[in-house]
């Protein structure tokens, strides 16, 4: 073999090395080049009910707190729901251990339920609950005295200022004081409580609230695939822009502030200033240190209401729905307008609802007015649609890139996370029909307080 075929043979070679290299490198690339295109057909193909559930959570950022596990579509969509549950009633004397240096004080009705009443030190008690379904809860409480300091779990200390008394410390009517709202999974939770020297606690509650409540028409189907007119639906609910959707007017349900069923604490009825539609030309007032009035209500449709208080007068109020929904409002100024205050959208049942109203001494309650809000996907699309998202027939089914632009779009992350930290982070804040949080929200205001809202009578 002479030189020159030894030396073609090498540059041969040479030429042929960087080729096999290059074909190597290929199939080394094709596995992510599948995995890539498996991803494309992914995201453009369909997405479940399930899937798009926990979308949802994530967006709120309490998919965590929810679902530590990150497999448990049911707690997603059970939290997503919120359905109302039964009230988890807890007795003070059923601390582990018993306070020490307090008594017990018995309840109405006997059967081992009882208060505690702190002596001559602080009285701490430590509590236990089993939570059922995740969600949102609202602790309330029932006790006399300063100021007491609770916590649940790691959480910051809450600071409750009971309203009762040693009297009606174990009054099994007594719905108590709100302290405040708690993101909880389901599962254990512990409950602290320090009451000071002289002060008294009775029972606390936890009621399930019902938010977010994002709920398809028929319920959730974790296997089915999503479609365009669920999808428009349950992002209204989630972020809360339901009070924007149509009236439906024939099921629209109203009360005059005078005509209440009961008056526990009496106030004054007055003609004065409210001879305008929708009135009949009176309204209830606040008396000397405070009115307290009970009305019943019938919702002939369940669904969506809006929940609206016609008010006047130099003092704020409160009204407490069926036991678990608590919303304030404050005096209109100045003190003579009539005004609309917007105080909740949220879910009702059909049938009789209860309405436990509060007034400051000087407040006015002229109508209560709950509006039906259209369910049908077509609204929900419509409205979704005016704030400029692009929506398709309600039927068609959405895929899951589809969805992910959704809730990854700024305007939807903001108003959800917004709505939810309002909510459940802060004592007394609470969710409304604005950008955010009430206005005016601080640990020192106990209750929600509605803004004012233009609405044609």
């Amino acid at each position: 073999m002479d030189a020159s075929t030894f030396g073609g043979r090498i540059r041969g070679g040479a030429r042929r090395i960087p080729a096999l290299r290059v074909v190597a490198a290929i199939l080394a690339l094709l596995p992510a080049v599948f995995i890539l295109l498996g991803a494309e057909r992914a995201s453009a193909g369909p997405i479940t009910q399930a899937a798009w559930a926990r979308l949802l959570v994530d967006a709120m950022g309490l998919s965590e707190a929810v679902d530590p596990s990150g497999q448990d579509d049911a707690a997603l969509m059970e939290f997503l729901s919120g359905t109302p549950a039964p009230a988890i009633r807890v007795w003070a004397a059923s601390a582990k251990p018993f306070p020490a240096e307090a008594q017990s004080v018995p309840a109405d009705g006997g059967d081992g339920k009882a208060g505690v009443r702190a002596g001559n030190e602080t009285a701490s008690g430590r509590y236990l609950v089993r939570i059922p379904q995740p969600g949102i809860y609202a602790l309330r409480f029932t006790g006399a005295g300063e100021l007491q300091r609770w916590r649940m779990d790691e959480n910051e200390v809450r600071l409750g200022r009971p309203s009762g008394t040693m009297e009606s410390l174990g009054a099994e009517k007594e719905k108590g004081d709100l302290l405040g709202y708690f993101l909880l999974s389901a599962g254990d939770h512990e409950v602290t409580v320090e009451i000071p020297l002289g002060g008294a606690l009775g029972r606390f509650e936890l009621l399930r609230q019902p938010f977010p409540h994002v709920l398809p028409p028929g319920g959730w189907h974790p296997g089915e695939a999503l479609t365009f007119g669920v999808k428009a639906v349950t992002m209204v609910q989630a972020m809360q822009l339901e009070h924007e959707l149509p009236d439906i007017s024939k099921w629209r349900v109203q009360r005059e502030g005078e005509r209440y069923d009961a008056d526990p604490l009496p106030g004054q009825q007055t003609n004065e200033g409210t001879r305008d539609k929708p009135s009949e030309g009176a309204l209830v007032k606040g008396a000397g240190s405070g009115s307290r009035m009970l009305y019943r209500v019938e919702v002939p449709q369940p669904g969506t209401y809006t929940l609206l208080a016609r008010v006047t007068g130099a003092g704020g109020g409160r009204l407490l729905l069926n036991d678990s929904v608590e919303r304030a409002w404050r005096a209109p100024d100045p003190s003579d307008r009539l005004v609309w205050n917007d105080l909740a959208t949220l879910p009702l049942g059909g049938g009789a609802q209860g309405l436990d109203v509060r007034l400051d001494a000087g407040a006015g309650l002229d109508v209560l007015r709950l509006i039906y809000r259209d369910p049908s996907p077509e609204a929900s699309l419509m409205l979704l649609e005016d704030l400029g998202f692009h929506e398709s027939d309600p039927e068609a089914v959405v895929s899951m890139a589809a969805a992910m632009d959704n809730t990854e779009n700024a305007r939807f992350q903001e108003r959800v996370n917004t709505l939810v930290a309002g909510f459940y982070t802060q004592p007394g804040a609470g969710i409304g029909p604005g950008s955010g949080p009430f206005p005016g929200t601080s640990p020192g205001l106990v209750y929600p307080t509605a803004p004012e809202t233009s609405i044609s009578p």
